[in-house]
């Protein structure tokens, strides 16, 4: 078909006007009482023709030159071809009954003129026809997009979809389905019917269980990936079609099926219809629609694994630590009101790590999950299971009658876990230690505080012997005796310069050469030893010792890095605290000043719970930060709330894939659709990525077909002294493309 032939129909009242006004001016151009412009319309459509002057008394001579008005023969007739876009559109006539020799050269060159004027007009007015065309067609389509955008879910988002197709296209009843490949079985998610759909039909029945896919039409077309057009009364194969006498006694006479593959998820459309409409435009409709949903529909599903992972512990599937401390604060806001009791209980497996020691990670991940079913089985569905470490679960339970409900649950649980397991062929028999915390109202318990308290049970529990159940008691709180102390000594070491720095190298994931190093701060206790970084650090924050600890941090990163050679990238975590003060960027460029480390080279690393809170503030001084040239990176994405929006809002430069992430991609095709998802976000969003945790060379491997990355984990580097950094970086610098790290001092 013509190029210009499809908005046609909307162009062609405006363009007739027009041309009427310039076959006028021919007319008179050439002084002849009569001009005709005929516009071609394309294949299959009728010529358009406009005429102007009084109807002429005899036709010319039949010929190339005849014209296309009827009538007798005319002694004078010429025809000026319109052309458009090199072809000809059209033609301008102009005939007169008088005889006369022909056109005077001015008037050829004004019909020309005129014809040209007809050819651009033609043009400008089927383009403008096409655009408001394609206009329709994108409001239509955006409405589709808003309808995934705004969907809870893919399922969801596959729902607004169906109805919308259904309601465009007049079908009397539509179905979402969704293929199980292996068992050949198909599950009905959701259906739409038209309200004038008999209310006796098959249709109006619930959704069936999963039906067999050998014989249907949607079938099909999903596991061919190629859309079904049928018309009922050509279907001479009633094994082909199990549903057809449903379908026909309904007073359905066609559909269509159409596939819609979203990644490994195999769904299908199938729209039916009273009558037999052109079954091919709407199956083209649907596979332009479906082109430009997809990437949609895509997303929509990477968002939703991604706020599942968020939320979920990958292994188990229950609640991770954040929805557990939302749920456990929760329920003290509730239990504080006197609405109902509340315990807490936490549960540690005894003998687990000899499991994973004498069969392995792949069998103690398999024990865990078992154990995850147990516990999930053993409580009520409004109670929250959550995984909170390797072999450690906790259990919010609101519930009256504590402690006796909470011991009761208890109990319930240590005998459920003394049954026996069986994973492949090994028999485990393991225990469980259990510490429960009641919350008492009115006492101003906090959430965290009755953790510690669990936490203080938990630990009585095993140091009794294990297999069994403790109730905290107020002379237990040891362990909150044992924080004060640390927090005196904390204080203390900040005065007395007791810590100090290790630097963990990033590095190139072809070639492992060095890109930059993280500073990570340390601290050696006196008579205690190292301290957990993750708990010191939490302390300081608590106490606002993060402020002095953080900024002595950034003067002895930045004059360490400043000495290095090559001049790589150094990374510095700071503290939410940190990003809360006002004057932030003043004291960073103090800093570099002071140290004469160039902005340009620092990167500072924040987290996304930073982001939840004062986001105007930190807005503004990640704006300031960055007009100095220095980078911001967000760190452990995807761990805490995972919300996209922050990479549209916030101007960072870099993302820190979490290691949470690298870890499970290798042995769950979701995990590492996540992590593609990822690398492509960034790609479109120009941020650079590091892969964290990296710590075999199967995960190096996988993660260099991704392309893009920089790497950081113990198998490109463990963190290291400065003087080991320094001596990292010559070996590298003279060319060393693999250098031991091993036998570098680690911290």
């Amino acid at each position: 078909m013509n190029k210009m032939s499809e908005p046609y129909s909307h162009a062609a009242p405006a363009l007739q006007e027009v041309v009427l006004q310039l076959a006028r001016v021919a007319a008179a151009t050439a002084d002849a009482p009569w001009a005709t412009v005929e516009i071609y319309a394309g294949p299959g459509r009728a010529a358009q023709t406009v005429h102007h002057g009084a109807r002429p008394s005899a036709r010319p001579p039949a010929g190339p030159s005849a014209g296309p008005s009827a009538g007798p023969p005319m002694p004078f007739s010429v025809s000026i071809p319109v052309l458009a876009g090199g072809a000809q559109a059209g033609s301008l006539t102009i005939v007169d009954s008088a005889p006369r020799d022909g056109l005077t050269p001015v008037q050829q060159t004004a019909l020309n003129d005129i014809a040209a004027l007809i050819a651009n007009h033609l043009v400008q007015t089927l383009e403008h026809a096409g655009l408001v065309q394609v206009a329709e067609r994108a409001v239509r389509a955006d409405r589709m997009l808003q309808v995934v955008t705004e969907a809870s879910s893919c399922a969801a988002a596959l729902t607004g979809l169906l109805k919308e197709l259904c309601q465009h296209h007049h079908a009397l009843v539509g179905r979402i389905w969704q293929l199980d490949p292996a068992a050949e079985t198909m599950q009905e998610l959701s259906r739409f019917n038209a309200d004038d759909l008999d209310a006796q039909s098959y249709y109006r029945r619930p959704p069936a269980a999963p039906v067999n896919a050998r014989n249907t039409i949607t079938a099909e077309a999903i596991r061919s990936n190629e859309p079904q057009a049928v018309e009922y009364s050509t279907v001479r194969d009633p094994h082909r079609f199990v549903l057809l006498a449903n379908a026909r006694a309904s007073g359905l006479a066609s559909q269509i099926s159409f596939p819609i593959w979203v990644q490994d998820q195999r769904f299908g459309i199938s729209l039916a219809f009273p009558a037999v409409p052109d079954l091919h435009a709407i199956q083209d409709d649907i596979a332009a629609l479906a082109h430009t949903i997809r990437p949609a529909l895509l997303r929509k599903m990477a968002e939703e694994r991604i706020r599942h992972i968020a939320h979920h512990d990958n292994l188990t599937q229950l609640s991770n630590r954040l929805v557990f401390h939302d749920r456990l604060a929760a329920a003290v806001a509730v239990a504080e009101q006197g609405d109902s009791g509340l315990a807490l209980l936490s549960l540690d497996l005894d003998g687990f790590k000899a499991v994973n020691d004498r069969c392995g990670h792949e069998v103690g991940d398999k024990l865990l999950s078992a154990v995850a079913s147990r516990i999930q089985e053993s409580v009520r569905a409004c109670d929250t299971v959550a995984r909170v470490g390797g072999d450690e679960f906790a259990i919010v339970q609101s519930l009256e009658g504590q402690p006796a409900s909470a011991s009761s649950l208890a109990e319930r649980l240590i005998k459920r876990m003394g049954v026996p397991f069986e994973v492949g062929p090994h028999r485990f028999t393991i225990g469980l230690s259990i510490g429960v915390a009641i919350y008492p109202p009115g006492d101003g318990i906090t959430p965290e505080m009755l953790l510690q308290q669990a936490d203080v049970a938990l630990y009585r529990a095993k140091a009794a012997g294990r297999n069994t159940t403790r109730v905290f008691m107020p002379e237990m709180d040891v362990a909150r005796q044992e924080r004060a102390l640390i927090e005196r000594d904390l204080t203390d070491a900040v005065a007395r310069h007791e810590f100090h720095l290790a630097f963990q190298p990033i590095c190139d994931t072809e070639t492992r050469a060095v890109r930059g190093f993280e500073a990570l701060l340390r601290w050696d206790h006196p008579t205690r030893g190292p301290i957990d970084p993750a708990y010191f650090v939490h302390l300081a924050e608590q106490s606002g010792l993060i402020l002095p600890l953080g900024q002595w941090a950034l003067d002895a990163a930045c004059t360490e890095a400043a000495t290095w050679d090559p001049p790589v990238r150094l990374s510095v975590n700071l503290s939410p605290l940190q990003f809360s003060q006002t004057d932030l960027p003043d004291l960073v460029a103090a800093t570099l000043a002071r140290t004469g480390f160039s902005p340009h080279r620092l990167d500072l690393e924040v987290t996304e719970g930073l982001l939840l809170d004062h986001s105007g503030v930190v807005l503004a001084t990640m704006g300031a930060l960055k007009a100095q040239g220095i980078g911001i990176t967000l760190d452990d994405f995807g761990t805490a709330y995972a919300s996209l929006s922050y990479l549209r809002r916030f101007p960072f430069d870099r993302i820190k894939i979490d290691k949470s992430f690298i870890w499970g991609m290798g042995q769950d095709d979701g995990t590492l659709a996540i992590v593609q998802a990822i690398v492509a976000l960034s790609a479109r969003l120009d941020l650079s990525l590091v892969a964290e945790g990296v710590e075999t060379e199967a995960e190096l491997a996988l993660l260099r077909t991704l392309g893009g990355l920089a790497v950081q984990g113990f198998l490109t580097g463990p963190p290291m002294t400065g003087e080991a950094a320094r001596a990292l970086l010559r070996e590298r610098s003279a060319g060393l493309q693999e250098v031991e790290i091993a036998p570098l001092i680690s911290l």
